[in-house]
């Protein structure tokens, strides 16, 4: 039996490849960048907001820039003007004013006073992406150490901590005051986030990723170049091929991808530039450079308006809902990723069947996807379940030592879905999914009895002790041969730390041990849980980078196989 009829996986990238007849339209992205290339073209872009914090340019041709809402708070504080300086000291002082600030997210829409000031700037690209735990990742800002008089722009390469609950991601690196309202930029050199503030005695910055704020774009203009962009394509005078050739991100007559955001955000379904594109250029150019870009929103609102009856058509939708989704998850956010996953394959599971087999089907994408979130979700039901039935088993011996359970708990703290490429024999690459799980799962119990004279224990007896375990699981996904998601290998622990832990034995205030409400030990059992969350969370990437490996050698065993890759994330989204 060939791997080809045991497997038949699509990989989720936003390196999508929709061909059109035969030919592959693709290669609109810049590809990876380094730190050096990133600092030597935008180091300009970056700039102080006075001496409280950092904002960056965004669109060159309008002047606007991007910061922190709380840096203009401290600015006002401290009753400075509201001016940028640009350029060592002495620096110049460009005025600007507030365009648009929210009231419930840390971020505001700045634009200069002199509108062109920064013309001659490149400005740094935005893009609606959330980063993995490998990813390459950059930081620019003006942090302000110790007693320092210059404040100087600081650069350097992070890495992804978490994200937190409410949304933000938490980066890896030496952050500090003023630091405040600079761009996190991914390895394509686009800017996906902004900084919002410092944690962990300033060893992690936490960044709102700039997805939260496509709406929050709509102030800026439609630029010349789009408008001319939007009459070419109307009178049918801008042709395929030149198309494709202004989508290539570094093109220096492209648009930027704030450009096309603003240009489809303002685009009307009843307009002849869209009928147009509806006709004619969905399917390529303009979707996949649109992922490749990294800017799936793009088209998300307009292609919500149309037939999705229309194969074309439906596709396409399926596609930025697609983009959307595993951002989404990637963020845990894992309720409205299964939901849009829903959503796509209720837009017909007939063209599931009739585009099976294709490389980049959306809907076979969308439903491994699903799976994923799923099983993630049925894991963390089992290990309560199990916790379940271990604690009746255990509940007649804890009732004659007079002990009982104070709670369970288990948890995905963190997440990373990668493609993974496996070339046969017969040079046909096969594509699979592969999912590791950061966990964690903790128990805490007591054991002993109160003080109950009338039952004659004079005295109380009651010991709080718990453990707690740190897992690293992997899963391997694909699409069977019904065309159903399926997992292939089950969860194997690829890393695994456990201890256990307990109330002090004798507290010499209270003359008894401590039980699982006195306040030493509900703090040794929080210091634990931190201590186990940290741990298996700083593990990850490392595991994540060996297991790619080991993962590598499991697959290259099978029968048929010439060779495996396990891609990186930002090999994955190119």
């Amino acid at each position: 039996m060939t791997l080809r009829l045991l497997f038949f996986i699509t990989s989720l990238s936003f390196g999508a490849h929709l061909a059109v007849g035969q030919q592959l339209c693709t290669g609109f992205g810049t590809g990876v960048v380094q730190g050096e290339y990133i600092k030597e073209h935008f180091s300009e872009a970056v700039v102080r907001i006075q001496d409280v914090g950092t904002a960056y340019l965004i669109d060159a041709e309008h002047g606007y820039l991007l910061t922190a809402g709380h840096v203009l708070d401290d600015l006002d504080a401290k009753k400075e003007p509201h001016e940028i300086l640009v350029g060592e000291s002495p620096s110049q002082h460009l005025g600007f004013v507030v365009t648009k600030r929210p009231e419930n997210l840390d971020i505001a829409l700045l634009q200069l006073t002199k509108t062109d000031a920064l013309k001659d700037v490149r400005a740094l690209d935005i893009a609606f992406v959330a980063p993995d735990f490998d990813s390459f990742l950059f930081v620019m800002g003006y942090p302000q150490y110790g007693q320092q008089n210059q404040v100087f722009l600081r650069a350097g390469s992070a890495k992804l901590d978490s994200y937190t609950p409410n949304g933000l991601i938490e980066i890896a690196h030496v952050t500090a005051g003023g630091s405040s309202g600079g761009p996190l930029i991914d390895a394509n050199g686009d800017a996906v986030a902004v900084c919002q503030e410092e944690i962990a005695d300033q060893k992690v910055g936490r960044y709102l990723p700039l997805s939260e704020i496509k709406d929050f774009l709509d102030n800026i203009p439609t630029s010349p170049r789009m408008q001319s962009i939007d009459s070419d394509l109307s009178t049918g005078k801008m042709g395929m091929d030149d198309f494709k050739r202004l989508l290539r991100k570094g093109n220096s007559q492209g648009p930027t991808n704030l450009e096309l955001f603003v240009w489809l955000h303002n685009l009307k379904p009843s307009s002849p530039s869209w009928i147009a594109i509806k006709r004619k250029y969905i399917t390529c150019p303009l979707f996949p450079a649109l992922i490749q870009r990294q800017i799936p929103d793009a088209l998300f609102s307009l292609l919500a308006q149309q037939d999705s009856s229309d194969p074309q058509t439906s596709q396409a939708v399926a596609q930025a809902k697609l983009a959307v989704a595993e951002r989404e998850y990637a963020i845990g956010n894992q309720s409205v990723a299964l939901e849009l996953t829903h959503e796509i394959y209720f837009l017909g599971p007939e063209k599931m069947i009739r585009v099976s087999g294709h490389s980049d089907n959306p809907f076979e994408k969308a439903n491994l996807l699903r799976w994923a979130i799923e099983e993630q979700g049925e894991l963390v039901n089992k290990e309560k379940l199990r916790y379940q039935m271990e604690e009746q088993i255990e509940s007649t011996q804890q009732s004659v030592n007079h002990g009982r359970s104070q709670g369970f708990d288990f948890q995905v703290v963190k997440q990373q879905l990668t493609p993974v490429n496996v070339t046969l024999d017969s040079h046909v690459v096969e594509k699979y999914l592969v999912h590791w799980l950061a966990t964690i799962s903790y128990k805490k119990g007591e054991d002993g009895h109160p003080a109950e004279p009338l039952k004659g224990w004079l005295t109380d007896t009651r010991k709080c002790h718990w453990t707690i375990q740190s897992e690293v699981l992997r899963k391997l996904y694909y699409i069977n041969a019904e065309g159903q998601p399926a997992t292939y290998i089950g969860a194997s622990r690829i890393f695994h730390s456990g201890f256990g832990n307990q109330g002090s034995d004798f507290v010499l205030t209270q003359l008894r041990p401590e039980n699982c409400q006195d306040e030493g030990a509900v703090a040794r059992y929080m210091s634990d849980l931190h201590d186990a969350r940290t741990a298996v969370s700083k593990k990850f990437a490392s595991v994540i980078v060996e297991d790619r490996k080991q993962l590598a050698r499991e697959l290259g065993k099978l029968p048929h196989v010439a060779n495996v890759s396990v891609l990186s994330s930002d090999q994955a989204k190119q």
